[in-house]
């Protein structure tokens, strides 16, 4: 699960936030447990896409590494 930009009126149930792609956080997350949310995260957009269609992913991190990593997925 990819978790998108919207306001929070309500609180995310717990399995939602345990799937959260984020790196630390209050589950403590690791780099390899971040990098493998983000795979299926990408390999489920890419699933659901529709043929020739767009898709806007918006990142952000610290660590150029992941960049890399995102566009060795997307590729």
């Amino acid at each position: 699960m990819l978790r998108v930009g919207f306001r929070r009126e309500s609180p995310i149930p717990k399995p939602c936030v345990r799937l959260e792609a984020i790196e630390g956080g209050e589950h403590n997350k690791s780099k390899d447990d971040y990098s493998s949310l983000i795979a299926q995260s990408i390999k489920e957009m890419y699933r659901v896409l529709k043929y020739d269609r767009w898709l806007s992913f918006v990142f952000a991190h610290k660590d150029p590494a992941l960049w890399h990593l995102i566009r060795e997925l997307s590729l």
